[in-house]
């Protein structure tokens, strides 16, 4: 980006000194010709008028493009910040606290419950990190076109399941709800890419949302199959619906945001679904919420 914009301004450049020497010539002449070739001298006028017009055309477009292009710059480089910014937060802190518990049990004579107790905990925190550092790895692996995909037929409803299962269980709580049209589901598709898609959006739900608001996924298996995400959250401004699944995108400002994360779990998303020949699309849920929608396409092969 930076190499094309300063490609367009050596041009723009060099344009503006060769069209300003041009002119100057032309008045010079004009001026000692005016007397003598009044007809001549309307005619260089009027060409001159037209090539400024063209430079004037061509002069504005380029700045046009210049200045998208420098605030594409800067947006990208804001959003890096802020990725650098929440990485190592989302390091740190649990680098943090699984140094306090080992410490703990190091220090002090506990009972067996409360060494049970920290070493899980300390176990939840490194699935944190390992999280983490896996979003990470695989946005460069994204980034790198090194996906390597194993296509089978999966059981869309009972991973679904599994899932909602895994969650309710985790939250002690029933806020995962899943609808189909049809009794069986599926899916010729890789399992790990397709696993990962949903618990992006389930966890993107339980981020922003939380657990007190019912997460309805819906199935409709018709001639495609289309997976629907469904919250009854604040939902998302219109203004960033464009930039939703574009790297490191989060809104606001990291310095002053309560909700972690690292802006890849969208990108993750949008790019595992194009990987698998479908397409992702949010809408806003009415009366209220989200919906992040997937349509992949039917395999017609033996199962």
């Amino acid at each position: 980006m930076k190499k094309q914009t300063l490609i367009l301004f050596y041009f723009l450049s060099i344009y503006v000194i060769i069209q300003f020497i041009w002119w100057g010539y032309l008045l010079i002449k004009m001026t000692n010709e005016f007397k003598a070739v009044h007809q001549v001298t309307g005619n260089k006028v009027s060409m001159i008028i037209g090539e400024g017009t063209v430079f004037l055309l061509i002069l504005l477009f380029g700045l046009w493009k210049l200045k998208s292009s420098i605030t594409k710059e800067q947006e990208l480089s804001k959003r890096q910040h802020n990725f650098l910014l929440s990485v190592t937060h989302e390091l740190k802190t649990p680098l943090a606290s699984i140094k306090l518990y080992l410490q703990t049990l190091l220090k002090h004579q506990l009972s067996p419950d409360k060494n049970k107790e920290l070493l899980e905990k300390t176990l939840i925190e490194n699935k944190r990190l390992e999280e983490v550092v896996e979003s990470i790895l695989l946005s460069a692996a994204i980034e790198n076109k090194q996906i390597e995909t194993q296509n089978n037929w999966i059981d869309l409803l009972q991973l679904l399941n599994d899932l909602k299962i895994k969650y309710n269980q985790k939250y002690q709580k029933e806020w995962i709800k899943i609808y189909h049209n049809q009794p069986t589901c599926f899916l010729y598709i890789d399992e790990f890419i397709f696993k990962t898609i949903c618990i992006n959006l389930i966890e993107n739900v339980q981020k922003y949302v939380g657990i007190n608001e019912i997460l309805e996924i819906h199935i409709q298996n018709d001639q495609q199959i289309n997976i629907s995400f469904i919250d009854k959250g604040e939902g998302i401004p219109e203004k960033y619906h464009s930039q939703l699944f574009e790297k490191f995108f989060r809104i606001g400002e990291e310095e002053t945001r309560k909700t972690k994360g690292t802006g890849l779990g969208l990108y993750i998303v949008k790019e595992f679904v194009n990987i698998s020949n479908g397409k992702i699309e949010y809408f806003l849920n009415k009366p209220k919420g989200s919906v992040f929608k997937i349509t992949l396409p039917q395999a017609h092969q033996s199962k």
